[in-house]
């Protein structure tokens, strides 16, 4: 080499390269500062996306530009690959409808990408983690997007999917008016994606016996629901999967629904999942009474450690969770208020301590939130603070003589506990189902116990290390609740280091003194914040990934990684 000429890129190693082009890789430079099994990248919010759109930028220019650096910056360029239109969650249920639209320009970005992956398979391999929001290609009259259409149709003939599959599709496919069969497109020819988000699915159709598309509520067909296919490529390395539902032209303020039971097909194709966040997968309006389906049977999860779920019946939960013989962290929500149909809940009771057995052994974290959003919008709250104020709820709604008590101590590694605090102030006879059409209010009320006593000590397990107490709306029963803690706590729960209460109204700050003190002389750490308050809340639970308003307070945010700092 002629140590006169000006060194450049291309003098440099091979190594130094990819080191240097890894810097504007946003999958790259996320994965270097973030540890394994915390927030994945496809969960973040769209602000982090406009940022990594410059570094993709750069590579693609690179790529483009350069024969010499293409083999380097190109398979970076693929890592991620993110729709380009995720809409913007001002609040909970409520979208940012006027900078976005199903059917944007950008959703152009998804033809072009599923066209490189079926032309560079070479390329396809090195996707590790999609964000697939709506697919509504709005150049849908190009020619040359009809002729890719006809490729993609002409894959799934072939390739991908078997016979029985191709029927929910029916021969034309609806390529343009269908998010769904574009995904599995992408999904198919992926098939190291480590990371996987899905949104904008929407309401599913619900088809006839005939196969054609019903109308809910005509007659009494038997009905199914469309499913995403059971063949196509088994997903080894997929690690990370989020199902949310985002809006839709017609109802830009109201989440589509769809069922847990339609991510079979797809879970049971990751043997290695490792993350499972389906807390839009509940119940819908039209999810019972037209759905035929045998329960969750043919997935096994083995290695699956993190699941959050909402809406769905124990029925279905039992047998998924037979199925996950490592789950460590569950975050449950019950979520009343969307599955209430016509008082049919029989498909939407409480998860007790029976419905749980296959999770006694590994079980560590469990987020359990039972009481309705509209108990968490700030006008309730503010009714409540004006008339009863932060000692005690006297109004005739009071849920803690009317809700179910849940025993958590025959979990034997259980380390933190979310849970509100009306779940250990019910009674044993209010946990059997109610009728098959009988609300679960008035099911509540016919099984009131005559007494109602305080057993939160006696609900806990031996090994918990943090209790997160939401929703406390008696400070006068949880004031008593935490003074018997005290007392019980070296024999009954000799691990606990931290105790957090969420207060609807915040209590006399002199009382919160005393507890700290109380708690503190035994080595338990109180703490005192206020319920997050916001329209259709989910509970105690996280906020969605990719949608995130600030559901928890971050320093009281508890996972699994905060118990290595309690030792």
């Amino acid at each position: 080499m002629d140590s006169s000429r000006p060194r450049g890129l291309l003098d440099l190693p091979t190594e130094i390269l990819v080191e240097i082009f890894r810097t504007f890789c946003l999958h790259c430079w996320y994965g270097d500062r973030h540890d394994h099994g915390e927030e994945a990248l496809v969960s973040l919010d769209r602000d982090m996306f406009e940022v990594g759109r410059q570094g993709r930028a750069v590579l693609a220019k690179i790529s483009r530009t350069c024969k010499a650096l293409a083999p380097i910056a190109q398979p970076l360029l693929f890592h991620f690959f993110h729709t380009g239109n995720q809409p913007r969650m001002l609040e909970s249920n409520h979208w940012d409808d006027v900078s976005f639209r199903p059917g944007s320009a950008d959703d152009d970005m998804l033809l072009p990408f599923i066209r490189t992956l079926l032309d560079r398979p070479d390329l396809a391999v090195h996707v590790r983690a999609l964000a697939l929001y709506h697919a509504m290609p709005v150049r849908a009259a190009a020619a040359a997007d009809r002729n890719l259409m006809a490729r993609i149709r002409a894959m799934i003939l072939q390739q991908l999917f078997r016979e029985a599959d191709l029927q929910q599709y029916g021969d034309d496919l609806r390529p343009f008016g269908d998010d769904f069969h574009l995904h599995d497109v992408v999904i198919a020819l992926s098939p190291n994606v480590e990371q996987l988000l899905l949104g904008g699915i929407g309401t599913p159709k619900v088809y006839d016996e005939a196969g054609n598309v019903a109308m809910i509520g005509r007659g009494n067909r038997t009905q199914r629901y469309e499913e995403w296919p059971g063949s196509g490529p088994v997903l080894h390395r997929l690690r990370y999967a989020a199902f949310v539902t985002t809006p839709t032209e017609s109802a830009p303020y109201r989440r589509g629904r769809y069922h847990m039971l339609m991510l079979e097909p797809l879970v049971g194709r990751a043997p290695n999942l490792e993350m499972l966040l389906a807390a839009d997968a509940g119940h819908s309006q039209s999810s019972h009474f037209w759905m035929r389906r045998e329960p969750w049977t043919t997935a096994p999860l083995m290695h699956l450690r993190t699941m959050c779920v909402s809406g769905v019946g124990p029925e279905i939960l039992c047998g998924v969770f037979a199925c996950c013989p490592a789950l460590e962290d569950l975050s449950y929500w019950v979520d009343a208020d969307a599955a209430d149909f016509e008082g049919y809940r029989s498909d939407l009771t409480l998860l007790t301590e029976d419905h749980m057995v296959p999770l006694y052994p590994s079980l560590r974290r469990l987020c359990y939130s039972y009481v309705e959003s509209r108990y968490y919008t700030p006008q309730w709250a503010q009714r409540v603070a004006e008339e009863d104020g932060p000692l005690g709820w006297s109004g005739p709604e009071r849920a803690s003589n009317r809700d179910p008590y849940v025993s958590f101590r025959r979990f034997a590694r259980l380390a933190i506990l979310e849970v509100e605090h009306v779940l250990f102030n019910g009674g044993d006879e209010a946990i059997t189902s109610p009728g098959p059409h009988q609300g679960r209010t008035q099911h509540a009320r016919d099984c009131v116990p005559e007494t109602t006593p305080r057993r939160l000590l006696e609900a806990l397990p031996a090994s918990l290390q943090v209790l997160h107490i939401g929703f406390v709306i008696n400070w006068i029963d949880f004031y008593h609740d935490m003074e018997a803690l005290a007392l019980g706590a070296a024999k009954n729960v000799p691990l606990l280091r931290i105790v957090r209460a969420d207060c609807v109204a915040l209590p006399p700050e002199e009382e919160v003194d005393d507890l700290v003190m109380l708690l503190g002389a035994v080595g338990i750490r109180f703490c005192v914040g206020e319920t997050h308050k916001g329209d259709g809340v989910r509970g105690m639970m996280d906020d969605r990934p990719g949608h995130p308003y600030g559901t928890q307070d971050p320093v009281f945010s508890y996972g699994l990684h905060c118990l290595e700092k309690l030792v």
